[in-house]
């Protein structure tokens, strides 16, 4: 091999590496993120107001006395697309406890889009939409994502329990801690 296959070589293998790792991809790199989100730890939810699918009023605020699981994602997401057979049997486990609430909060920018996902997914929790807003929603705002899938966890005080979950496992541990 000369000089310049091994440099192309060395090179590609570097980038895939990179790839693949989540350096230049941040809704994979959870170091990273969980960095930024640390702040959000232990201090009271972002106090939000938004609106459903259908276009009801929504307050986190509201929730209190709940375990509220909040899914940021969007339709245009493969690695939010991955995770819905998790989330399924996530609501699946709780979806009967008066004392746990499901969210999801779509980043798409078109409502009909994300209800025909929705229907087509059999996704049975709540979602949350802001007309228009897209990658600009103030509830994702509130809460400084700047990468998605991204699973947090308010606790019933109405206080940030956990952010980024990705394993099924930690999310219904931590549920389960809280409830």
């Amino acid at each position: 091999m000369n000089k310049w296959t091994k440099g192309i070589v060395i090179i590609t293998g570097l980038l895939l590496f990179g790839y693949f790792s989540g350096l230049f991809r941040p809704e994979l790199n959870v170091y990273q993120r969980g960095k930024r989100y640390q702040k959000f730890l232990d201090q009271p939810a972002p106090d939000v107001v938004t609106t459903t699918l259908d276009g009801s009023r929504w307050s986190l605020r509201d929730q209190r006395g709940k375990v509220v699981l909040i899914d940021f994602w969007a339709t245009w997401c493969g690695p939010c697309v991955a995770s819905i057979p998790k989330m399924k049997k996530i609501f699946e486990r709780y979806r009967h406890n008066p004392a746990f609430l499901m969210v999801g909060v779509s980043l798409d920018d078109d409502a009909a889009d994300v209800r025909k996902f929705v229907a087509d997914q059999k996704i049975g929790w709540l979602q949350l939409f802001e007309t228009g807003a897209g990658r600009n929603n103030r509830f994702a705002a509130a809460f400084n994502i700047n990468a998605i899938p991204s699973v947090w966890l308010i606790d019933k005080q109405g206080r940030v329990a956990a952010v980024d979950l990705a394993s099924e496992e930690k999310i219904i541990g931590k549920i389960d801690a809280l409830l």
